[in-house]
């Protein structure tokens, strides 16, 4: 019997230890997002973001500016060389350098660096000579997978 109760303890335990870990991980999740939409309220400036929100297209807006690309390692599998270097998209300010790898993992804006996203048309980067392509979905992609997310 004395098995019996040890083994109901353990179980007990484990799934409070799950559910801590559960509600920590969400609230770093929300902490994460309204982090990045105070970054992003702060660069288009409070009037553009009551505008967005007053004609309901800011969450859009915010999906669109942080999950409108990503990249592909494609070091020996093909030749990138005809694409455009990254450097030749121009940061809104100096100090947000040029754009590498490294930004793009820490998280960007398509907006910080004048990035234009075509209705229908990927737009492809090479990042150096690293052998990663920097990819852009086609606007009619990211308003599908924004509308995906949130069905």
């Amino acid at each position: 019997m004395a098995i019996f109760d040890i083994k109901q303890g353990i179980m007990k335990l484990v799934r409070g230890i799950v559910l801590v870990m559960s509600a920590l991980l969400s609230f770093g999740l929300v902490a994460q997002a309204q982090s990045v939409e105070g970054e992003l309220q702060e660069f288009f400036g409070e009037s553009a973001v009551a505008q967005m929100m007053d004609n309901g297209t800011w969450e859009y807006e915010v999906f669109r500016q942080t999950q409108g690309f990503y990249t592909q390692d494609l070091n020996g599998k093909k030749d990138i060389s005809q694409f455009a270097d990254v450097s030749v998209l121009l940061p809104i300010s100096d100090d947000l350098g040029v754009l590498d790898l490294d930004k793009i993992e820490n998280g960007i804006f398509l907006a910080q660096y004048n990035l234009t996203v075509d209705n229908d048309r990927y737009s492809y980067y090479k990042l150096g000579d690293t052998g990663v392509l920097f990819i852009v979905y086609p606007e009619v992609l990211i308003q599908k997978l924004y509308e995906q997310q949130n069905q």
